[in-house]
């Protein structure tokens, strides 16, 4: 899926580059796809805003089915979803699921700032709620274990963590925390595994990496300091990628953008650009690296590791 916001535009492309759906005058918050993208779910609050006290959750399928649910709280984000009657959300009050029959969860803390994360193998959903809006508040975790394509209740995590859960490993036994002192948390019990020691406002996550981005504010429009870190040996590898494009990771290898070049990072070989000029990229679980390029076309690449290093070619 795309978001364009020069049109209040959000697109859903299969996987060939193929235009599905196009949901006009949206700005989602959360957009997750259902059973197979491009089918999709996602959350907006009113066009009227805030105050109008109202939010979405809209569906999309095949070509033309949609599927919009009302909802009469402002604050509502969609964190996983395979369909209407299959998804995780929360709102002003707590966490809600549908199984199948709609539940809900009433939970202490600012769940209208909550976070969420779903692991790669689409089996577990990790969301982080605040203790209240200071940027100095601390974190709870309510782990949801998907069974088939139905929810389970959350899980609450043993202990308060530093910063929201930004990534889960695959199979969701561990995951990174966002913020200050970013750390390795296993799951469900919350126990420190590895402090990094560094300011995350991004990860990715595999079995074997974690990958990294910290952004800082600059007169050339922002820059990430990147970090690829080994789970088993802790070795390291940086960057500093210019831009505020996203970060992701295929096996041993990094992708991302610094001032609109496609580049890769890998561990022992650091960074290798190519000359694609793209707003931006994201691989995907083939190493297929989809892209936009700047003048708005989805494009396709393909990602090789060598000894070199992985390289990203069209």
């Amino acid at each position: 899926m795309t978001f364009d916001s020069a049109t209040d535009q959000l697109r859903g492309y299969t996987h060939d580059g193929e235009l599905r759906w196009t949901e006009n005058d949206v700005r989602p918050g959360e957009v997750h796809c259902a059973e197979a993208c491009p089918d999709a779910g996602f959350s907006v609050q009113s066009p009227k805003g805030f105050a109008a006290g109202t939010s979405s959750m809209i569906w999309r399928t095949g070509k033309n089915a949609r599927t919009e649910q009302n909802v009469n709280d402002p604050s509502v984000n969609l964190f996983w979803t395979a369909g209407p009657d299959r998804w995780v959300a929360t709102d002003s009050t707590g966490i809600s699921w549908n199984d199948g029959d709609k539940q809900s969860e009433r939970n202490s803390g600012w769940t209208a700032g909550a976070h969420g994360k779903v692991s790669l193998d689409g089996k577990s959903v990790l969301v982080s709620v605040p203790d209240g809006e200071s940027a100095e508040a601390a974190w709870n975790g309510f782990l949801i274990r998907i069974d088939g394509t139905r929810p389970g209740p959350p899980k609450p995590i043993s202990r308060e963590l530093p910063g929201p859960v930004g990534c889960l490993s695959p199979e969701g036994t561990w995951g990174v925390t966002l913020g200050r002192e970013s750390q390795r948390v296993s799951l469900p019990e919350g126990s420190t595994l590895k402090t990094f020691g560094t300011f995350a406002s991004e990860c990715v996550a595999n079995d074997d990496l974690v990958f990294s981005g910290e952004y800082e504010a600059d007169e050339g429009g922002g820059k990430q300091k990147l970090e690829m870190r080994s789970v088993p040996t802790d070795a390291k590898a940086g960057a500093t990628a210019f831009g505020s494009s996203r970060i992701s990771l295929h096996g041993e290898c990094g992708v991302f953008i610094s001032r609109g070049i496609l580049s890769s990072l890998t561990l022992g070989a650091d960074t290798r650009p190519t000359n694609h000029r793209v707003q931006d990229a994201v691989v995907v679980d083939d190493g297929t690296v989809l892209a936009i390029t700047h003048d708005g076309k989805p494009k396709k690449f393909h990602l090789r590791r060598t000894a070199e290093g992985c390289l990203i070619e069209s």
